[in-house]
C-alpha cells in the first residue's frame, strides 16, 4: 500500500490539512476541471511518468474571520480535548491508503461545517475511455489510426486466486525507438476494466520485455456501466497499451492481450466506511477505515486514491455523479458513504469580547504600527516610505538605495515590508525589504533585500546576513520586539534571528517572547506565488518567555498572502485567518492547542463557507470589520449580521491588509498614481442608516 491521497501541504500553505481537503463539489465545472487533471495524470503516466500523488482540489472556505461583540462558550463535551494532530488521533500517516483488496485507511480533518448531519465518502474521479472519450474530444488512436505495434503476451502463472502476483512476458512485433521504460496494463479490458498506469518494464533485447502486476483481490469500477465488478471465478483479459506514447494512448484499445483464470471467489466484503468517532467537531482529526472499490492503479500495485468528501445530502454506499455538459457521462463516484454528526466546537453568544491586546499581524506587512510609538505609522508607497505622525504626512526617501539594489526593472523602488523601532535615546530605526534581482539578469527571479536606516532615509545600509546563509534567506521581520528583529531561513528550515537596537551591532540568536508567561508568535515567511499556492508563514509557541519558540502542530502555518492576526482577549488567544477554512480559532492554554469557532457568517452575497480572502481585522473595541471584493467595508453587528459601513467614498481598491491603530484603521490603497497609505477613523466605522 502507498499514501496517494495527500500532496505535501505546503502547496496550500495553511498548515490546516493532513488529509484530503475537498468536502464539497460546488459546480459541475469544478468537478470537470478536477477530472481533466486526473486524465492528464493518467496520460502522463502512460507516457512513462508515473505519478503517486492524488490531485486535491481547492477546498471551499468560510469567509469572515472573527466575530464582533461575541464571546465563545464551550459545548457540554470539551472540544479542547479532541484530536487536532496526527499523533493525537493515533495516526501514523496523513492521507488515504488503499490495498489491492479495496481495504482503505486514512486520517481526515473535519472541515469547518455547520453543526448537523453529513455523509462522508471516498470521492473518486472517473475518466472516460473508448467511445466516451472520443465523444468528449480525446483521441484514442495515433495518427496511423492504431495504438501501436502488435504485442504477444504470456503470463506466469496463467491462473490463480484473486490477488495473485503475475509476471507478464511481452514480445513486440515492431521496432521501438527508444525502448519505453513504462507502459499501461489493463485488467478485464482497457476500455472497460481496471487500468494500471505507468508499470515499469524490463527489456531483454529490443523486442522482449517483462513486467509484474498484482491482480485485484476485491472489486473495481467497471467503465462499461460505472458499477462495481468482482474478481469471481472465470477468465479475465490482461492487456497492454501505451508502448508507443501519444495523446490519449491510455484511453483506447490495447496492443496485445491474453487471459488469466480466477480459480476461486474472493471473500465477501461490505463496501462501507467506519469512523473512529460518532460525533466530531470542525478541525478534529479522525481515523477512517473500511473498504471501497478500486478505480485506478499506479504502477504494478499502488491504488490511486482521491480524497474524502463530506456532503449534507444523504447518499447511498455507492453514488454515481453525472453531468449533462458531458453527455451525461459519469465524472465522479462516491464510495462507502457513512453518516456523520458534526457538532459545534465552540459557538457564539451575545456576550461582548473584551478589547483585544497583544495584536500581531502576519504576512509581509507593508504597514508598520509599533505599540510603543502611538500615533506613528509607516507605509510602503510609490513615493518611498510614507510616515503618518499624528495625521501629518511626510516621506522617508529611498532614492539612495540604487547602490544597494541596482536600478529597478520598472518604476521606482517600492518596499514590500517595513518595521520600525524607537531606541532608548529617541532615535527612530526603520527597516524595510525591497525587491531586487538575485542574479545579473534584468528579470526574475527576484529576492527581498533587507535594509535599515537610522537617519530617516538620508542613508541606508544592507542588513548583514548571518554567517553561512545566502542573501536570499531573508524571511521577513518580527513585530513588536525589543529592537529590529530579522528572520533568516537556514538550510534545515529553522529560523535564525538577527536583532539590533542601534542599526550597527547585530546579535544572532533565537526569537524570544516579549511578555511574561507563554506566548504565540508569527515566524518567518516561506515565499511562494500568491496567485497559485501562496506563501507560508509559521506559527510559533513557547511555554515561557525564556523557552525556545517552536512551531505549533496545528495550525502550523498561515497563508502570508492574506491577512492573519493573533490577539489576546481575556485569558484566551485568538487566531484570525480569513484565507483558511477555519477562519477563527481559539486557544485556552496560551497557544499550545487550538480549536475552531463555528458559526461566523459569510459576507453578504457569498455562499456559506466560501472565503473572500478579503482584508479584515479586529478593532480596539472588539468589533470585526472586513473589506469585501465589491469595494465595501462591512461591520459585524451585535446581532452577528454584517452591515455596510456608512463611509465608503475613500475605500476603493484597498488591500491586502487592514491594520488597526489606536484610533484609525490603516490600509494600502491602489490609485492610478501608484500605492498610497490610507486610513479611516474608528469613529466613522458604524452601520449605515
Amino acid at each position: 500500500m502507498v499514501n496517494l491521497g495527500y500532496p505535501a501541504c505546503n502547496t496550500r500553505t495553511e498548515g490546516d490539512d493532513i488529509a484530503s481537503r475537498s468536502y464539497r463539489r460546488t459546480s459541475s465545472s469544478f468537478s470537470w476541471s478536477l477530472l481533466a487533471l486526473t486524465l492528464a495524470a493518467l496520460i502522463l503516466g502512460a507516457c512513462g511518468n508515473s505519478t503517486t500523488t492524488g490531485t486535491t482540489p481547492k477546498q471551499t472556505t468560510n469567509s469572515s474571520a472573527t466575530v464582533t461583540l461575541a464571546n465563545v462558550k464551550k459545548t457540554p463535551t470539551n472540544p479542547s480535548l479532541v484530536a487536532t494532530t496526527l499523533p493525537e488521533a493515533g495516526c501514523s500517516f496523513g492521507g488515504i491508503r488503499q490495498s489491492m483488496s479495496g481495504a482503505i485507511s486514512g486520517c481526515y480533518r473535519i472541515p469547518n461545517l455547520r453543526p448537523g448531519t453529513y455523509w462522508l465518502s471516498v470521492d473518486q474521479g472517473i475518466n472516460q475511455r473508448g467511445a466516451n472519450a472520443t465523444i468528449q474530444g480525446f483521441p484514442t488512436t495515433n495518427a496511423q489510426g492504431n495504438s501501436g505495434p502488435h504485442v504477444l503476451l504470456s503470463l506466469a502463472p496463467s491462473n490463480g486466486p484473486p490477488g495473485s502476483v503475475i509476471t507478464i512476458h511481452g514480445q513486440v512485433s515492431g521496432n521501438l525507438s527508444p525502448l519505453p521504460s513504462y507502459a499501461n496494463f489493463c485488467w478485464a479490458g482497457c476500455e472497460v476494466g481496471l487500468q494500471y498506469d505507468g508499470v515499469p518494464l524490463s527489456w531483454s533485447g529490443t523486442h522482449n520485455f517483462v513486467a509484474s502486476l498484482t491482480l485485484p483481490s476485491g472489486p473495481w469500477i467497471a467503465r462499461n456501466n460505472d458499477l462495481p465488478a468482482y474478481p469471481k471465478i472465470g477468465s479475465y483479459e490482461v492487456s497492454v497499451q501505451c508502448l508507443v506514447s501519444f495523446r490519449g494512448c491510455g484511453l483506447g484499445s490495447s496492443e496485445g492481450k491474453t487471459n488469466f483464470s480466477i480459480t476461486s471467489n474472493p471473500p465477501s466484503s461490505k463496501q462501507i466506511l467506519k469512523l473512529s468517532a460518532k460525533g466530531v467537531y470542525p478541525g478534529q482529526v479522525v481515523k477512517i477505515a473500511g473498504s471501497v472499490p478500486l478505480v485506478n492503479i499506479i504502477g504494478s500495485n499502488q491504488s490511486f486514491v482521491y480524497q474524502f468528501n463530506m456532503t449534507p445530502k444523504a447518499i447511498s454506499t455507492y453514488h454515481l455523479i453525472k453531468y449533462k455538459k458531458s453527455g451525461n457521462q459519469a465524472a465522479f463516484v462516491d464510495l462507502g458513504a457513512i453518516k456523520v454528526k458534526v457538532d459545534a466546537a465552540a459557538f457564539l453568544s451575545s456576550y461582548p469580547l473584551k478589547s483585544p491586546t497583544n495584536p500581531q499581524l502576519g504576512g509581509l506587512l507593508a504597514i508598520a504600527i509599533n505599540q510603543s510609538l502611538p500615533g506613528v505609522v509607516l507605509g510602503c508607497t510609490q513615493s518611498g516610505i510614507t510616515e503618518l505622525n499624528h495625521g501629518t504626512r511626510s516621506n522617508i526617501p529611498v532614492s539612495t538605495l540604487g547602490s544597494l539594489l541596482g536600478s529597478p526593472s520598472f518604476g521606482p523602488h517600492v518596499c514590500s515590508t517595513v518595521v520600525d523601532y524607537k531606541t532608548s535615546s529617541g532615535q527612530l530605526l526603520v527597516a524595510a525589504g525591497f525587491s531586487s534581482q538575485n542574479s545579473s539578469s534584468a528579470g526574475p527571479p527576484f529576492m527581498l533585500v533587507p535594509v535599515i536606516t537610522s537617519n530617516l532615509g538620508k542613508s541606508w545600509s544592507q542588513i548583514p546576513t548571518p554567517s553561512g546563509l545566502a542573501p536570499s534567506s531573508f524571511d521577513g521581520f518580527a513585530q513588536n520586539t525589543n529592537g529590529i528583529s530579522v528572520f533568516f531561513n537556514t538550510a534545515s528550515n529553522n529560523l535564525a534571528v538577527e536583532t539590533t537596537t542601534n542599526a550597527k551591532d547585530w546579535i544572532t540568536g533565537s526569537l524570544k517572547c516579549t511578555q511574561s508567561g507563554g506566548c504565540v508568535r508569527f515566524g518567518g515567511v516561506t515565499y511562494g506565488n500568491c496567485a497559485m499556492n501562496g506563501s507560508s508563514q509559521s506559527l510559533l509557541f513557547s511555554k515561557s518567555s525564556t523557552a525556545t519558540l517552536k512551531q505549533i502542530p496545528w495550525p502550523s502555518s498561515v497563508n502570508a498572502c492574506f491577512e492573519s492576526e493573533l490577539f489576546k482577549s481575556g485569558s484566551n488567544r485568538y487566531l484570525l485567518s480569513g484565507s483558511s477554512s477555519y477562519s477563527l480559532r481559539i486557544s485556552s492554554n496560551g497557544g499550545a492547542n487550538w480549536e475552531v469557532v463555528s458559526g461566523v457568517p459569510s459576507l453578504p452575497g457569498l455562499p456559506p463557507y466560501v472565503s473572500s480572502n478579503s482584508p479584515e481585522t479586529i478593532l480596539p473595541n472588539g468589533s470585526l470589520i472586513e473589506y469585501s471584493p465589491n469595494n465595501a467595508l462591512y461591520l459585524l453587528s451585535r446581532q452577528l449580521k454584517w452591515c455596510k459601513v456608512g463611509t465608503q467614498s475613500t475605500l476603493k481598491n484597498v488591500g491586502p491588509y487592514l491594520v488597526p491603530g489606536r484610533k484609525n484603521v490603516y490600509f494600502e490603497q491602489y490609485l492610478k498614481s501608484g500605492t498610497t497609505l490610507g486610513f479611516l477613523s474608528d469613529s466613522k466605522i458604524h452601520c449605515s442608516r
